[in-house]
């Protein structure tokens, strides 16, 4: 009876080795199924606009920021100032006393106004003098106008038919109107030293127009 058992035992444990060792041979000679896994989605990322340079943030000034730029300084040229030409210094005013020779009225009543022409030339010749101012006084002596200078030699003025003494041309080199005046008659004229200077050259001529025309004076100097 214990043999009986015991070569059941052994039975039982040969085949059970047996079984091990056939599951093993099975295991190594056929390859185990290798367990597949699904594929992920491929994940493409969105792509996403990258801010232009208008809209990018303008960074924030720092404290160590660089201080703006200073302006930029003037630069003065000299320019070199050309020096205005020197005006002749004028001629200094007449000293020498002219004598009137002659003063007479010539009428116009077809030209209404009221004048003074004059001549002064070099005693004893028809040499014309330049630089005598004649000057225009009321009868109580107040100072009313002057002319200008009379001219000189070669610069006369020449007038045809304006002295009623005269037939023809009748050389002048000095001139004044005093129509302005014409209510103040009687004027006084006489040869003065310059406008400013009111010092008498000649004696007092004086003019008492009856009607429009010309106050003719003809003055001659020693100079």
């Amino acid at each position: 009876m214990d043999r009986k058992l015991f070569l059941v035992g052994a039975i039982v444990t040969t085949l059970t080795l047996l079984a091990c060792d056939l599951t093993t041979l099975v295991a190594v000679n056929s390859p185990t199924a290798t367990p597949t896994r699904t594929p992920r989605p491929t994940f493409t990322p969105r792509a996403v606009a990258s801010p232009t340079p208008e809209e990018s943030p303008t960074a924030a000034p720092t404290a160590t920021s660089a201080a703006p730029p200073t302006p930029t300084q003037r630069v003065v040229v000299a320019t070199a100032t050309r020096a205005a030409p020197t005006k002749p210094p004028a001629p200094p005013p007449p000293q020498f006393p002219v004598t009137l020779n002659k003063g007479y009225f010539c009428e116009q009543p077809q030209s209404p106004i009221w004048k003074v022409t004059g001549r002064i030339n070099r005693t004893g010749s028809n040499y014309f003098l330049g630089g005598y101012t004649l000057g225009v006084f009321a009868a109580d002596g107040r100072f009313l106008k002057a002319s200008e200078p009379s001219s000189y030699d070669g610069n006369q003025t020449m007038t045809i038919g304006g002295n009623c003494q005269v037939e023809k041309w009748y050389p002048s080199n000095l001139e004044i109107d005093v129509t302005e005046f014409r209510v103040q008659l009687p004027l006084i004229i006489r040869i003065i030293k310059s406008k400013s200077d009111h010092t008498a050259l000649s004696p007092d001529f004086r003019l008492d127009f009856p009607s429009p025309g010309h106050y003719f004076a003809e003055y001659s100097a020693s100079q």
